[in-house]
This record gives C-alpha cells, structure tokens and sequence, in this order.
C-alpha cells in the first residue's frame, strides 16, 4: 500500500473515532443538562420546603403561646373560684344552723 492509501485510511479511522468522540461527549453534555436541572429543581423543593417548615414552626409557637396563656388564665380564674368558695362556704347558713 502506498503511503497516502495508509493516511487515508487512518484519517478514515481518526474521523470516525472523532465522531464517536463527539457523540459521546454530547451525550455527557445532555446527561449533565438533566442532572443540573435535577438539582435546580431539588433547591427549589429545599427552599419551598424550608419555608414550610419556618411558617410551621412560626405557627406552632403561635398557638403553643396562645394555649400557654389561655391555661395560665384558667389557673388563674381557677384560684379565684376556689377562694369564693371558701368564702361561700365559711359563710354558709346550713352550717351555722347545723352549728346552732
């Protein structure tokens, strides 16, 4: 074989490989694309879900603060029935009769 038939065959060999070369790095370039837009689309997710989680929370102390002074005004009201019935009952006409 001549020295350019052996070039030709080479360049040949080298532009088909460059090819597959070219196909293979599109594929990487597409797989990369995907896998981006995958991550975009997971900070976007953390970022709602974050924001979720914050208004959660903000909603929870809201009504835990709200139940804390609802109760802290039934143990209040609670001592002060407690004492007008001790007052009541130290008052009672049945028991000064049944003293009598």
């Amino acid at each position: 074989m001549s020295k350019a038939k052996v070039l030709e065959s080479k360049n040949g060999d080298l532009k088909v490989q460059l090819q597959s070369l070219n196909h293979k790095v599109k594929s990487e370039e597409d797989d990369l694309k995907k896998k981006q837009e995958v991550i975009e689309m997971l900070k976007s997710e953390k970022e709602k879900l974050s924001d979720e989680l914050i208004k959660s929370r903000v909603e929870l102390k809201d009504k835990t603060d709200e139940a804390s002074k609802r109760l802290e005004a039934m143990v209040k009201e609670r001592a002060v029935l407690e004492e007008r019935n001790k007052s009541f009952q130290a008052k009672n006409p049945l028991k000064m009769i049944e003293k009598c």
